[in-house]
Parts: structure tokens; C-alpha cells; sequence
């Protein structure tokens, strides 16, 4: 039997040899079982690294399932510092037809009031992040009111 975790199947003796690997040494990091894993799965990126960010996210499914048993996590998650400002507050509903609105125009996100401009953005609206709402009005800046025709991307 196999099971199925980010586009990759693992076999019975892969899950196994990846229990193998956890037992070994009980004060490895989830770092560094993600990093033996790959290694001994062969589980490379094209580029010839290890597929690190994969293989964690694999191996927290599996924990999940209760197909391993990850030692504990050594810290917390660091709490996020954004804060939300007026700049992002949801704008009225826009009530026109697609014809009679703006073109779009897409600016980089390439200075670093930009960037922190874009997450908040995805912190307040990015399905994600939500906590406590059910809809995100689009991601529009408000950079000279009241234009609205202008997208960051990320």
C-alpha cells in the first residue's frame, strides 16, 4: 500500500525506514529527519537539492495521520508583528460594469513599504490567514485616493 503526499507516493517500507530514522536518535530536529529523509528516499529538486520544504510538509501530514510520530517541535512559531492600518480597511463595494472600470495595471512589489503594504493585504484577506471573516474584497491599494485601479502582486 502506498500513501500519497505532496505529488509523491510513499511505500509501506518507506514509511517504515522514515520511523527507522526518528527512532535513531531521538534529539534529531524535524530539520534534520526532513534532511535524512530526502537523502535516503532520494528525493531531490531538479536542480540536485534536497526536496527540504516538501519532505517537512510530507512528513507533518504523516503525523498528522498518525503514520509517524515527530518528535516535539524545539520552538514556537514566532507571532506575526503586522499590524493592520487604514490603507487596507475594506473600500465600499464597486458597482459598475467591467467595461466602464479602469484598465488594470500590475506594479512589481519592489520597495519595502510595498511589501509590507502586500502582507498586510494577505494577512486581512488571504483565505489563509482568515480567522474571523467569510470574504475578501479584492486586493486593491488605495495609493493617490481614490484611485482603485492599481493590483499589488507579490
Amino acid at each position: 500500500m502506498s500513501h500519497r503526499y505532496c505529488g509523491r507516493d510513499f511505500t509501506d517500507h518507506e514509511i517504515t525506514e522514515i520511523r527507522r530514522l526518528i527512532a535513531e536518535d531521538p534529539s534529531r530536529t524535524r530539520a534534520d529527519l526532513s534532511r535524512l529523509t530526502c537523502r535516503a528516499l532520494k528525493w531531490y529538486k531538479a536542480d540536485g537539492g534536497l526536496k527540504e520544504m516538501s519532505c517537512r510538509v510530507a512528513m507533518l501530514r504523516m503525523h498528522s495521520d498518525a503514520l509517524i510520530e515527530l518528535p516535539p517541535p524545539r520552538c514556537q512559531r514566532p507571532q506575526s508583528r503586522i499590524r493592520f492600518t487604514p490603507a487596507t480597511e475594506p473600500a465600499p463595494p464597486i458597482q459598475l460594469p467591467v467595461h466602464a472600470l479602469p484598465p488594470l495595471q500590475f506594479q512589481p512589489v519592489t520597495q519595502r513599504t510595498d511589501s509590507r503594504l502586500w502582507n498586510e493585504y494577505i494577512h486581512r484577506y488571504h483565505y489563509l490567514a482568515l480567522t474571523l471573516r467569510e470574504t475578501a474584497p479584492p486586493l486593491l491599494t488605495k495609493t493617490d485616493p481614490p484611485k482603485r485601479d492599481r493590483i499589488v502582486t507579490g
